[in-house]
């Protein structure tokens, strides 16, 4: 698979300088329904991955990634209109069904039409992991300059306990149940 890089130093002004938080980005009218939202707010902040994502839930309560510390998080972006990404996505449910609530996983999904063509597929497909709408693809662009110079167009991380990237958890192309498995239990023992 051949790395997407284009717009990849787009947010390099974004990456994070200092430990006070500075919003890069707010979505004030941000869309949600059941586990899809758009998304609300990206902040550079000083721990983790320097990266603070935050969406809204179905009671219009705002939450963010640091609120998930503790636990790993598993990350998977891609398009749901790409047989890849549909692979991931379902793989990062499997995930959630076998780990419970000692992992949390969240979908970022990169679609230029935005937040309806993502709550139409989660339903669709019964997703039940946490879906965040990012038209823009600012979220990804982010992670992908947090672990290194390539981007693709569908990829995943896990986040370890302390918000940082599990070591050789990223993954380009679509991943297997297995493998985002494997990420998420060694968060546990680094």
């Amino acid at each position: 698979m051949k790395p997407y890089i284009p717009f990849l130093f787009l947010l390099a002004a974004c990456a994070p300088t200092s430990p006070n938080p500075s919003t890069d980005f707010l979505n004030s009218n941000a869309e949600w329904s059941g586990n899809v939202s758009a998304l609300y707010a990206l902040t550079s902040v000083g721990s983790g991955t320097g990266i603070e994502v935050k969406w809204r839930d179905s009671t219009e309560q705002v939450h963010k990634l640091s609120d998930y510390q503790g636990k790993p998080v598993v990350l998977a972006f891609g398009l749901t209109t790409d047989a890849f990404s549909d692979q991931q996505f379902a793989a990062l449910d499997s995930v959630r069904t076998e780990m419970g609530d000692s992992v949390r996983t969240i979908a970022i999904a990169n679609d230029p039409s935005g937040f309806r063509t993502v709550s139409i597929y989660a339903s669709s497909h019964h997703r039940t992991s946490q879906f965040i709408s990012d038209s823009t693809e600012r979220v990804e662009i982010q992670f992908a300059q947090a672990v290194g110079p390539t981007y693709y167009r569908t990829e995943s991380f896990v986040l370890g306990l302390n918000g940082t990237v599990v070591s050789g958890s990223f993954t380009p192309g679509a991943s297997t149940k297995d493998s985002l498995e494997y990420y998420a239990r060694k968060a546990y023992h680094p």
